[in-house]
């Protein structure tokens, strides 16, 4: 079968995304009814899961948002401020949210301001070396991406936090 999934570990590899605690999907949903339900009737939410859907991985991404419990506004406001309306920085910001690099306590109070911060500052590039192996969770230097990262925005989102009055960042854990 090549690198195809076989088919039983696709089933619970889905099974397991979409039963996430935040997560809305259904397994015998639509693409459709999938859309209606993530974009919350925002229709910048629904142009971005339009053009993620064109993507290699788009309905794993859109299933990422979903299970992250962003969906609506929280898509849009990921996109336009957060990655400056770039689909790859979206992807790799997927990437390092997916990975555990915030909580949803610290995830809910930048989607809190009037304007959120971007969660991903540091390029991958400066932690891959040679680019010998691809980089994301089971990189050598995943930790130190994260870590670098959180240590830059976390002082940012809580100052602005307190500046706006947003809720408290008590480092709930996915």
């Amino acid at each position: 079968m090549g690198n195809r999934i076989e088919p039983e570990r696709e089933d619970a590899f889905f099974d397991r995304i979409i039963t996430e605690s935040r997560s809305v999907a259904a397994k015998d949903m639509s693409l459709k009814e999938l859309l209606l339900i993530m974009c919350e009737g925002n229709p910048g939410a629904l142009n971005v899961l339009i053009q993620m859907l064109d993507s290699k991985a788009g309905l794993l991404n859109v299933y990422l948002l979903d299970s992250l419990g962003i969906r609506g506004p929280k898509i849009w406001m990921l996109y336009k401020d957060c990655c400056g309306q770039d689909l790859d920085k979206l992807y790799r910001t997927l990437t390092l949210l997916s990975g555990g690099g915030y909580s949803y306590d610290e995830m809910d109070a930048n989607f809190a301001l009037p304007r959120a911060i971007p969660f991903l500052v540091k390029d991958e590039k400066d932690y891959t070396g040679d680019g010998e192996e691809p980089f994301g969770f089971f990189h050598r230097n995943w930790g130190k991406f994260v870590r670098d990262n959180r240590a830059e925005v976390i002082p940012k989102l809580a100052s602005l936090t307190e500046q706006f009055g947003g809720p408290e960042m008590g480092g709930r854990t996915r």
